[in-house]
C-alpha cells in the first residue's frame, strides 16, 4: 500500500553548460542563492533535498562528425535523431574508444580524468571556501579538467545553496567507463 508513504516531489533544476551562452560562476553561485530562498519558503512541514551531477567528457566540442551532430541534436532534439538515427550508438562506440585509451581526445598534458583536480576542488567545495569556487572561470578549470568543466557550475549553485556550509566528502573514485569522477558529499543536515 502506497498510502502510508509520503508524497515526494521532484523538481528538475537544469543550469545550461553546453550551449553558449554559459552562465558565469559568480551567477551560479547568485542562483544558489534564489533556490535556497525559494525552499526557505516553502510549507515548515516540507523537506528538501539538493542533488548535483558533473562530469568531466560531455561528448560535444571536438573536431569530430559524431559529436557535431550530438551538439545538433542538443539543441534541436528529435529532428536531428530523424537525421541521423545512429547518433547514440557511433558515440557510444566513439567514448568507449577514448575510455580504453585514457586519452583526450584534445592532446592536453593530462589523462580523460584529472582527479588531483577533482580532489583539489572537492577540498576547497567541502571545506565551504565559497571565495576560492566564486572567482574559477571556465578557462582555468577546462585547462586541467576538460571542457566537461563547465558541469562544475552545478556545484556552486548548491554551494551557495546550502549557504556555504562545510560537508564531507564521503567517496570520490575516477569512473573510466562513465569517463567522470564519482563523489558523493554529505552536509550532515539534520532531519
Amino acid at each position: 500500500m502506497t498510502a502510508d508513504l509520503p508524497r515526494v516531489s521532484l523538481i528538475p533544476i537544469f543550469i545550461n553548460v553546453f550551449t553558449p551562452p554559459l552562465i558565469p560562476y559568480p551567477r551560479a553561485y547568485a542562483f544558489g542563492q534564489a533556490v535556497r530562498r525559494t525552499i526557505e519558503a516553502l510549507l515548515d512541514d516540507c523537506r528538501a533535498a539538493l542533488m548535483c551531477t558533473v562530469s568531466h567528457w560531455p561528448p560535444f566540442r571536438n573536431p569530430n562528425q559524431r559529436v557535431d551532430q550530438m551538439k545538433e541534436f542538443q539543441t534541436f532534439r528529435k529532428p536531428v535523431l530523424e537525421q541521423y538515427p545512429n547518433l547514440f550508438v557511433e558515440l557510444e562506440e566513439y567514448e568507449m574508444e577514448m575510455a580504453k585509451k585514457n586519452q583526450y581526445p584534445l592532446n592536453s598534458k593530462h589523462p580523460l580524468i584529472n582527479a588531483d583536480l577533482d580532489r583539489l576542488f572537492l577540498k576547497h567545495y567541502c571545506d565551504g571556501n565559497i571565495e576560492w569556487i566564486k572567482v574559477l572561470m571556465y578557462e582555468y578549470v577546462k585547462k586541467d579538467a576538460g571542457h566537461g568543466d563547465r558541469e562544475i557550475i552545478n556545484y556552486v549553485a548548491v554551494l551557495r545553496a546550502m549557504e556555504g556550509a562545510k560537508s564531507r566528502l564521503l567517496l570520490y573514485e575516477p569512473v573510466m567507463d562513465g569517463i567522470c569522477g564519482m563523489a558523493y558529499i554529505d552536509f550532515e543536515v539534520e532531519p
